[in-house]
This record gives C-alpha cells, structure tokens and sequence, in this order.
C-alpha cells in the first residue's frame, strides 16, 4: 500500500520525483517506503494523506498536504538523517499564525505536540552557517574556560554538533540558545540500576532530558561509554545490563512522549576480534551473541546507529613500520585491497569503518548506518608515543573534515555514498586524564581558546591558506633509553605524598632510600621520588602503569643520576633474561633494544624489581633457578 501511495504522490508531483531519483526499492515496513539511497514516509489520517520524502543529494524532505503527524514525521527525519531543508506545502501565514498561537510563551510540560513540533520549527529561526563536524566536549582537566565560554569557543569554530560524556545541567541550559545538536550521556556506573527498574530509567528521562528538551535539541542519548571495553567482574555484569538499560531508556522517551531521541552506545575497537581483511572482521566471541546481536536488533528496530570511536592512529603507532603513515592520515599515496572482497581501500579509516559494516553483517544486519563518536589524532605524546605531534594531528583532522563533508557524500568502499556523521576528539587537551602522555593530548584548542593548530570544521578553508605547521620530530620509534622522573613544576609537599603512597603498594621497596641506606640523600625529596618512580613505572608498565602520577611524573631520556646509583629504566616489550650474575653488587638485564640496569638500591631485593620472561620465551637455552625466593632466567 505504501509503494502505491508514493506511486500515486509522484505521478501528480513529478518535480519530486526528478528529487528522490528512487535507485532500489525495499519492502515496505511499517508504511514506510526504504530506498538505498532515499526514504519515503507514507501516512494517513483522517486530516488527510502526507508524504515526507528524504533525498541524500539534496538534502531536503517534502511534507505534504496539512498533515500534523506527517510535519512532525518529517521534522524527527530532518534531525535523525541530518538534513538541511524541510519543505512543507501549506499556506505560509498560517504557519506563522499557528507558530504564535501555539508555541508563543508555552510550558513545556503544557504544550501539545503540535506546539512542541513548531517550537522545532521556530529553532530553525536561530540557526547559522556549521558544518556536519561535531566536538567531544570532554571536562577531565583543572585549567579549562568555563561552559559557556567552551560553547562560545564552539559556536566560533562551526562545530555542527557537541558531544557531552554526562548530562551535565549548566551546559545544556546553555546549549539552548545555540543550534548545535547535542549528545548526551548515561555513566556506565548507572546502567545496572536503569537495567533493573524502569523507575529509575524514567528518572534518569526525567530529570536529564525532560529539562531541556526541546529548547536544547538533544539529538543521541548514549547509555555508557566503552563499556565493552570494561574487563572485571562488575564490567561483564554492566555487558549483561547494557542492551536492557537501552530498551528501558526508550520506554522512558515514549512515556514522556518524546521523540527525534536515539538511543546507542558508543564502542572502541576492541569489541572486535579481527578487522582485517575488512570481509572476515567478527566481534569477539564473548560478546557477539550475547550482547552485539540482541544490541544490533535493537538499533534497527529503533532505526538508530552503531557509535563507534575508531582511531587509526592506535594501530598504526603500535605497529608503523606494518602501516604506513600516510595511509593512516588519509594522503592517499598508499592502498591496499581486500583479498576477498575486492575492494580498494586508500585510509586506514574506511577499512576500520568497513570491518564493522561486515561484522554487523554477518549477525544479519546489513543496514545499520554509523556514527562515529570519536576519532582524531594526538598533538601530543610521551616520548615512546611515536607520531604524537602537531603536525599530524593537523593533517589528520583537516582530511578526515574535507572527507566527511564532501558532497555529495564519499562513504566507504562497502559503503558508498553513505554520509558518516562524526565527533572529532577532542575540543580541548584535558590535563587530568589518566593514562600514557597522548591522553592528554588529543585537543584542537589550548584551554585558553587558541587553536592549537589551524582547523576548519566547515571544510571550506583551503589548506593552503592555514599558517605553517612545525615539522614532525617522531614519526619513528624512540629506540633510546627513557626514564620517569619527578615533574619539573611539581609539588615538594605532593610529591612526598606520592613518594609514601608508592612505597607503602605490595611489592614495592623503599628501604634503600631510609637514612643512613645507600640511596638516601638528606633534604632532596624530588631525587627520591624520582628514583621511586623510575623504578615504579619499569615495574608496573606492562601491568597498565603510566609515568604521570597526576602530573607529579614526566619521561625524560637525560640520565638524572646524580646519586651513587642508577636509575631504573624499561623499553617494551619487555623480554628480561639474566646475562651477567657475578655478584649481588651489580646485575644487567638485556631486553629486545637495549639493556635495563637494576640499581644498585635493590641489590638485596633484586627480584622484586625485575619483569620476568616467560618461560617459553627462553625453553630452549635457559633453566629457572630460585635466588634469596626470587625467580630469574638465567643463560646457560
């Protein structure tokens, strides 16, 4: 009935149907009409028959006729298919009549949904030139310009679209006199309640959303960040609540009858098992059916998307001399194809895009569009961090915004075509993020609102006319020695709290540095925490430990001893075999690129210092032997 209604519609409007240019129709559902690359939404009251008609080349729907549910259809498409026009034909004035007769001086919680759909219209009213680029507005940092100098900052930079990780109230009071779309958040910490009673989803709805909607045009709600990436027993309990805590939040939207609102969850890319080629990517076994193909089902069944942050720069700095680097910036003077697939593939994103369009696939659902939640590119990074830098920050944001913006829409090689709304990570660096330096680091902005490098969110800027950008000083491997060390600016007061809280952790000997011991150097607190920390982090590395300590750590690859030891120093990864043991005054360790010296401090405790190989590594030449209960590998 759907296909003969739109028939019937673009026989007496046939402008429109020069518009749609339908390429390859799909069954109807639900009296919708769904098209590769256009969608028709057919509906029938007793006001009469309307026709909302979505056309990805120009970006424009057509409502027809006088239908209010046919309006207010083609305004929740206008935002979920982020479209730039929306053409009604009915008579102008009295639209404009019922725009102040309705919507003029209205509650919220008072207005009909007829009144709700025209304060929409009347937001159009308020809108400015921005691209289709959104911002993570990320808050971890205690040097950052208030919200509503943040969002002055992201007005002026032309960001389409904001991106919060909470819902925090004061940002979206303010976001209301602005015309960016806005993301906002559910913490992974509430999902398990929200999963197990429905009251407590329509409070979250409540309190959240029912504020501020529609003045500030919440457009995703996303329940949890990464959560898949959460390895713990209370982690594998949030995998199990997650897809129930969505379905409660969509209950909670129809409760209070509001719409235009998807619902997702963003994931990294370790929810997969293999993406490459791109056609033999599959989530991982634990959670593929379990929790990705119910997910998957609802996102369809809801027409909403799959959040993905997806960052090539994680792949190829872990592995630069495998991928090349202007593959992974999208310069285009390298490709490789899939040998299955055939298809041709010229950046690193696109193949990561497409490993998760065939993984979807093959759990028999082809059709889910996706967002990208975040992406980008670190300014900055530790010294073995290669590639974090200026420069390819710049180039990596300025194509991915010209790709993202091209029109008509690029896609991807499984997808052409196809129009990938995206988040750039991140607004600012964030100063208190946990983690390795490049954490840090992913801002396009200084906390004082300069641009850390010269962007255009719109796409228009042509490069050559962005000021000159330093050259990259690491896109190789640092393969010299490195140390972690107090931070110059750091706090005496802070670093002695540092210093107390390291020694007191199991496994960790700080005797050497008590007075009257051979490491101890009186009134010199930052030579202690430095050896502490040095000696913490070549321990604790390969377990997740980071030389930051709260901005109380730094890397350095100057040799600080100035004490009658050494400092202990790491490389990863870390294979350890014993190659000298001829007393207990002085032990060498070598690793893969150089060689890791145990001070002398630690003598008397020397295993408690070292990482240890496996044993398969060294089967075939080295034995285990136990020295003072300490196991080390010793050659043979």
């Amino acid at each position: 009935m759907a296909c003969e209604r739109a028939r019937s519609f673009f026989l007496l409007h046939p402008s429109l149907f020069e518009l749609t240019r339908v390429r390859e129709l799909r069954p109807p559902n639900n009296g919708s009409l769904k098209m590769n690359f256009d969608a028709v939404n057919a509906s029938n009251s007793s006001t009469g028959f309307g026709l909302v008609i979505r056309d990805h080349e120009c970006k424009c729907l057509v409502a027809a006729n006088y239908n209010v549910l046919c309006f207010e259809v083609g305004f929740e498409m206008l935002y979920d298919w982020d479209v730039s026009q929306l053409f009604v034909e009915t008579d102008y004035q009295r639209l404009v009549h019922a725009i102040e007769r309705e919507a003029s001086g209205s509650l919220v919680g008072e207005m009909s949904p007829l009144a709700i759909f025209l304060v929409y219209l009347l937001s159009l009213s308020r809108a400015k030139a921005s691209s289709n680029i959104g911002v993570n507005y990320g808050q971890l940092g205690n040097n950052l310009p208030s919200p509503y100098r943040s969002i002055e900052l992201l007005t002026s930079i032309k960001a389409g679209s904001v991106k919060l990780y909470d819902a925090n109230p004061e940002i979206l009071r303010l976001l209301s006199t602005t015309n960016l779309k806005v993301s906002i958040m559910i913490p992974n910490h509430e999902i398990s309640g929200i999963a197990a009673n429905q009251s407590i989803a329509n409070e979250w709805v409540r309190n959240n959303v029912l504020p501020y909607h529609p003045k500030t045009m919440i457009r995703y709600l996303l329940v949890g960040n990464e959560v898949l990436s959460i390895n713990s027993e209370q982690g594998h309990q949030m995998w199990h609540d997650l897809v129930p805590a969505m379905r409660s939040i969509k209950r909670s939207l129809k409760v209070y009858n509001i719409r235009g609102i998807k619902i997702g969850t963003p994931l990294a890319m370790d929810a997969m098992q293999s993406t490459f080629p791109p056609s033999s990517s599959a989530f991982r076994p634990d959670i593929r059916d379990t929790v990705m193909a119910p997910m998957l089902n609802f996102l369809n069944r809801t027409n909403s998307f799959l959040f993905i942050d997806t960052y090539p720069y994680f792949p190829w700095s872990q592995n630069p001399d495998s991928i090349n680097l202007d593959f992974a910036l999208f310069r285009g003077s390298f490709s490789t194809t899939d040998p299955y697939s055939g298809l041709i593939y010229t950046n690193l994103l696109d193949q990561m895009l497409d490993s998760l369009t065939f993984a979807m696939s093959k759990l028999g659902y082809p059709n889910i569009h996706i967002v990208i939640s975040e992406t980008g590119w670190p300014n900055y990074g530790n010294i073995e961090e290669p590639g974090a830098n200026i420069y390819n920050a710049a180039t990596y944001n300025r194509n991915l915004i010209q790709r993202m913006t091209a029109k008509p829409p690029i896609g991807t090689p499984a997808r052409p075509g196809f129009q990938i709304p995206t988040f750039i990570f991140s607004l600012f660096d964030e100063n208190q993020k946990p983690g390795p330096g490049t954490e840090r680091h992913w801002g396009m902005l200084h906390p004082n609102g300069t641009q850390i490098y010269d962007i255009d969110l719109t796409g228009k800027k042509p490069v050559t006319n962005c000021a000159p950008l330093p050259a990259p000083e690491n896109n190789t491997p640092y393969k010299g020695k490195v140390w972690c060390v107090a931070a110059k600016e750091a706090n005496e007061m802070e670093l002695e709290a540092a210093l107390s809280s390291i020694c007191n952790e199991e496994n960790m000997n700080c005797d050497a540095l008590a007075p009257g011991r051979e490491c101890y150097q009186q009134a010199k607190v930052k030579e202690h925490a430095s050896y502490v920390f040095s000696s913490h982090w070549a321990k604790f590395r390969t377990q997740g430990a980071t030389c930051h300590l709260n901005g109380l750590a730094e890397q350095t690859t100057r040799d600080p001893s100035e004490l009658s030891f050494s400092f202990l120093t790491s490389s990863h990864p870390v294979y350890i075999e014993i190659i000298s043991l001829n007393s207990f005054n002085f032990v060498h360790f070598i690793t893969r690129s150089r060689f890791l010296q145990v001070p002398k401090c630690h003598t008397l405790n020397i295993g408690k210092v070292q990482d240890h190989s496996s044993k398969e590594d060294f089967t075939s030449r080295c034995t285990m032997t136990n020295i003072n209960n300490s196991s080390f590998l010793v050659q043979q």
